[in-house]
């Protein structure tokens, strides 16, 4: 899958990235995208879709079987049949920073030393202003004098962010950098993590697992499957308007519908919908949970009446399903609408 994009805007290119560790099994197979300078970039799917083999083919920790990457116009790894020329630049000649799923800090090194660790080229006291700097920008100036084990999990996330910025990289790499923070924890660094990437006008790549983390944290989401990409769009886009049944599915919870179709609207066993675009005929219609809602029945739409099968409360929402017909449906709506099992309601949408 190929991105349109402005040159002038564009920091990384991807393009046919493949590569197997088995002959008969392609780990990534031709995975293209591109990234926009100061663009927050997520790479999400399942484990074992290819996702963090994609995030070392970038970092140069893996050399791709075909396939190259461009970043800032130079070609940082190049193979395959067609190429003249094979082309593998070392990871630490790459200008990328990369922050690890388990931080790799330095346990006998201060957090100040850990950051100076990535700035080995200058002088010590530039070094050490450079590294102080950055602490100051992650809020850590206090810390810098100690262990990376007299942190919480989400100070010693912003060590290892300080240390992969100091040297002014070009990019920056994310390997499920949250997924060893509790959830609590996870949320409020997600959020100081985006902020600060942000604010210092840094380009990043994240891979992640984790659905609700790559639609509040990414610009972008390119969503894979198999190796491959399935669709790369804004989070509105690929929630709203996925392009296959695994991107609806693996996007949160959806209701997936066989309807007919006639022009901008379909029919459907809760009545008519509008479509995000123009079709004809039979399709399969991805409808959320939330976009749904059950009623008291009513006789002009009777031949739209269901039945609560179970009902889920969940404080600030409940999650109904419905069978309507011979189907079964989930709703959610808010906690103010009161029905249970066995009920009879009208599904609209």
């Amino acid at each position: 899958m190929r991105q349109q994009v402005n040159s002038m805007d564009t920091l990384l290119i991807a393009t046919g990235l493949t590569k197997a560790f088995e002959p008969s099994e392609k780990v990534v197979d031709r995975v293209s995208f591109s990234v926009n300078r100061h663009e927050i970039f997520a790479i999400l799917g399942p484990s074992g879709c290819g996702k963090t083999t994609t995030l070392r083919i970038l970092a140069g920790f893996e050399h791709p079987d075909e396939g190259e990457v461009v970043l800032n116009g130079r070609t940082l790894a190049r193979n395959g049949s067609a190429s003249r020329n094979s082309v593998c630049v070392e990871p630490e000649e790459r200008g990328i920073g990369f922050v690890f799923q388990d931080y790799a800090l330095f346990p006998h090194l201060s957090v100040i030393r850990n950051v100076m660790f990535g700035l080995r080229n200058a002088p010590r006291k530039q070094r050490e202003e450079r590294a102080l700097e950055i602490l100051c920008m992650m809020g850590l100036r206090e810390f810098r004098d100690r262990s990376p084990f007299e942190l919480s999990g989400g100070q010693q996330q912003r060590v290892a962010l300080a240390r992969a910025i100091a040297p002014t990289p070009e990019l920056i790499l994310l390997d499920e950098p949250f997924s060893n923070l509790d959830a609590v924890l996870r949320q409020s660094t997600r959020d100081e993590i985006r902020s600060l990437l942000k604010k210092a006008g840094m380009t990043a790549v994240l891979v992640t697992h984790d659905q609700e983390e790559a639609l509040s944290f990414a610009d972008r989401i390119a969503v894979m499957n198999n190796g491959r990409i399935e669709q790369i769009g804004t989070p509105e886009e690929v929630y709203y308007r996925p392009r296959t049944r695994f991107v609806a599915q693996f996007l949160g919870t959806t209701n997936l519908i066989t309807a007919e179709a006639i022009g901008a609207t379909a029919l459907t066993e809760f009545g008519r919908v509008n479509l995000d675009r123009p079709a004809t005929g039979r399709v399969t219609l991805s409808i959320r949970p939330e976009h749904l809602t059950v009623e008291k029945p009513n006789r002009h739409y009777d031949n739209y009446l269901g039945e609560i099968i179970s009902r889920e409360f969940k404080g600030h929402d409940i999650t109904y399903r419905v069978r309507i017909k011979a189907r079964e449906c989930l709703v959610h709506t808010d906690n103010r609408n009161h029905f249970r099992a066995g009920d009879q309601v009208n599904v609209r949408p």
